[in-house]
């Protein structure tokens, strides 16, 4: 009975943090009907209010991750430059690759990355970034690498994997591409591998997440000015 009591608190845990993570996407998703009904754009007090409203949700995650147990203070990790550039050029060079394989198969995009360029040009800078630079690899990072690992403390290169095929997975949400998979799955396998080698250090591994993922929505900002 305590076995299963345990697994089930691991798995509401999961659960805590995708939903936080889909609230945020329906918070969004709201929004943007309601201006397309309205035949309007983001006004600044909503772009101002999804801020407001991200900071707090990973707020009230970050402290339901001390209270589990399976997150450290913030302030007692430390930043591993020498890892998280490694993670960051690691990253950039991986995109490389996989664009060259994509060019192979003449495929331009995945489908993640479409819609990620249909909010661009629907959303204000200011939401864009508070989506898919702060929330995202904030939630992503919570579950793939810190919650994962928890699971796992005694296996930490299963870890690895299946903290890999998680990352895969959640961003196959707008469908299943082989090619976007294997991308996916391979920028998950960097992350783990970073967060490994740093002794498990959350910190190091969003900061390079959330970089790659500012870099991504810069050059298409500035590729479309």
């Amino acid at each position: 009975m305590t076995q299963i009591k345990k697994v089930a608190g691991k798995l509401g845990e999961a659960l805590v943090i995708c939903f936080a993570d889909l609230a945020l996407q329906l918070l969004l998703g709201i929004f943007l009907g309601y201006n397309a009904q309205m035949k309007k754009g983001f006004s600044p007090f909503q772009s101002w209010s999804y801020l407001l409203i991200t900071l707090i949700a990973i707020f009230l995650l970050y402290q339901f991750a001390l209270k589990r147990g399976f997150l450290t203070g913030y302030r007692k990790d430390r930043l591993h430059n020498k890892a998280y550039w490694l993670g960051f050029l690691s990253l950039y060079a991986w995109a490389i690759l996989s664009s060259l394989l994509f060019s192979l198969i003449g495929q331009q995009s995945t489908n993640n990355q479409i819609t990620v360029d249909s909010l661009v040009n629907q959303l204000p800078l200011l939401v864009t970034t508070s989506f898919v630079v702060i929330s995202g690899p904030f939630c992503e990072e919570l579950l793939c690498r810190q919650w994962l690992f928890s699971c796992l403390k005694k296996r930490p290169k299963l870890a690895i994997v299946l903290s890999a095929l998680l990352f895969g997975g959640i961003h196959m949400a707008s469908g299943f591409e082989p090619l976007s998979y294997l991308l996916y799955t391979g920028m998950g396998a960097i992350l783990a591998f970073v967060y490994y080698k740093t002794n498990y250090s959350f910190k190091t591994v969003l900061w390079t997440h959330m970089s790659w993922n500012a870099l991504s929505i810069l050059t298409l900002v500035l590729s479309q000015s």
